[in-house]
């Protein structure tokens, strides 16, 4: 069976029929959280964020539009209720449709989110917040307050990002929703804030006491430890003296609810190890039943085991200290127990995560400083690339300079001696004509195709004599400017086109 609802800009989400009031998980409640914080994807509680924010649309508790392709969720009032008191609304006088109204945001015409109009008391609280943020530093530290005080701040906050009273280029960010100290801060869009929001969320996410509901549900499904069922109160109570020996050093007990089955993990700062426990079983000469022995008998070559492994109730915790695989290990000792290593377990846990985040940091200083010289060595090159380029192309300038100075002297000499030339034809040719005129003195015979003759050549003369008519070289540039064709006979291998050989 399924239920539909209405969607962002007309369209329909097809939801699987759920009880909407069934308690979340814990990882939906860090979901609901990340959306209240402005789904930021340095803080997304896993790469099944979205779909689990979607799931909680069918519950009501999220809005969730992909507006001009863009990602983005938003609480409702029954959201925001679940998150400030751990429970769905009351529905007592109210139908699901009047819930289901006021729990989603209304459309204005503009096509904008219209925010639910807030009691001028909250936007007066959130104005307040937002100046005093604005005066001192962007920072707001308030220590351990009560619930109502908390609450309050909360109201403050949400009311400031649902009316817009953050300024532009500002998110406003905050930490210690329900347990620690409330940290509320106003960060600049243009700086980068994302490390040191992540360590203030984890620092103060190291204050808080492992829940009482963890430990719980290591209990109820302690698939993940490997030790007999009579043996699971012992390590529950390791657990809890490893966690308090941690107290004091920021060094706490966790368990990771959100795989399969609940695994239990140590954290200290940002590094997270997980605790593994084993127990250690001893081999004991089988003794026969009854059934074993009658299958003997009937068919001897049964495999019966001749070996037993019967648990000791001797514990073994083995923590990873670096990817390449090391182990740390202890031991149930003849005099000490687990329970009363807990302050050696502590500090060998640090001391290791200490000396990784050493050779995590010396990798990462040398992987910086080979990034350096890498870059220095680029500049470096680019630079003598550069070098290289500037003197080719002063080389090439030079030709290019050297080849146009002789192509305009080629074409003054070549245009010169051609008129010089034609002149020295013409003044041949009229003197040829002269000489057969003067021999053919006196004589009648083929006058007539001598005087056509000597008419055409003479014509002739005159039309190729650059003295003739206007006077030559009175048209004739004598500054040329070269192409690249006439460029070329000079450059010795030079393109007459770009700083390179051809």
């Amino acid at each position: 069976m399924m239920r539909v609802y209405a969607g962002e800009g007309g369209g329909r989400y097809n939801w699987p029929m759920v009880d909407i009031a069934a308690p979340l998980k814990p990882y939906q409640v860090e979901v609901l959280r990340w959306v209240e914080a402005g789904c930021h994807d340095a803080g997304m509680p896993g790469d099944g964020a979205k779909q689990t924010a979607r799931a909680l649309q069918g519950r009501r508790l999220v809005t969730v539009s992909r507006r001009n392709g863009r990602w983005s969720a938003a609480l409702t009032e029954r959201g925001r209720y679940y998150l400030d008191n751990g429970r769905y609304p009351e529905l007592t006088g109210t139908t699901s449709r009047d819930l289901s109204e006021s729990s989603s945001t209304p459309v204005a015409s503009g096509g904008k989110g219209q925010q639910p109009t807030a009691q001028p008391a909250v936007i007066q609280e959130a104005t307040a917040l937002i100046e005093r943020l604005q005066t001192s530093g962007g920072t707001v530290v308030v220590s351990d307050p009560d619930a109502d005080t908390r609450a309050s701040y909360r109201r403050a906050i949400h009311a400031a990002k649902q009316h817009r009273l953050v300024p532009d280029g500002y998110d406003l960010r905050h930490t210690g929703r329900n347990t620690g100290d409330l940290v509320v801060r106003l960060y600049s869009a243009a700086q980068p804030y994302d490390t040191d929001w992540n360590r203030l969320r984890l620092d103060q996410d190291d204050n808080r006491a492992t829940a009482a509901a963890d430990y719980g549900a290591l209990e109820q499904d302690p698939t993940d430890l490997r030790v007999a069922p009579e043996s699971i109160p012992r390590v529950l109570a390791a657990l809890r003296a490893i966690n308090d020996a941690g107290v004091t050093r920021k060094c706490r007990v966790g368990i990771n609810v959100t795989t399969k089955e609940p695994k239990p993990y140590v954290k200290f700062g940002s590094a997270r190890r997980s605790l593994e426990f084993f127990e250690e079983y001893e081999q004991v000469p089988h003794v026969l039943t009854a059934d074993e022995r009658r299958t003997k008998r009937l068919r001897p070559w049964a495999h019966v085991p001749e070996f037993d492994s019967v648990s000791t109730g001797r514990l073994r915790l083995e923590v990873s200290t670096s990817p390449s695989g090391q182990r740390l290990t202890w031991r149930d000792t003849p005099t000490r127990s687990l329970e009363q290593q807990a302050s050696r377990i502590i500090a060998d846990i640090i001391k290791a995560i200490e000396e990784q985040e050493r050779i995590t940091a010396a990798f990462r200083q040398r992987e910086k400083e080979r990034q350096a010289a890498a870059r220095l060595a680029e500049q470096q090159a680019a630079e003598e690339r550069r070098r290289r380029d500037v003197e080719r192309e002063a080389r090439w300038k030079h030709a290019i300079a050297k080849a146009r100075r002789r192509a305009v002297e080629e074409h003054r000499r070549t245009t010169f001696n051609t008129a010089m030339d034609q002149w020295q034809k013409a003044a041949n040719m009229r003197a040829f004509c002269d000489a057969l005129e003067q021999a053919s003195a006196g004589g009648a015979a083929g006058e007539g195709e001598l005087t056509t003759w000597l008419a055409w050549a003479r014509a002739r003369a005159d039309k190729i004599d650059p003295t003739v008519g206007t006077p030559a070289f009175t048209d004739a540039d004598f500054t040329i400017e070269p192409s690249p064709e006439d460029l070329r006979p000079y450059l010795n291998g030079w393109s007459p086109d770009r700083p390179a050989r051809e």
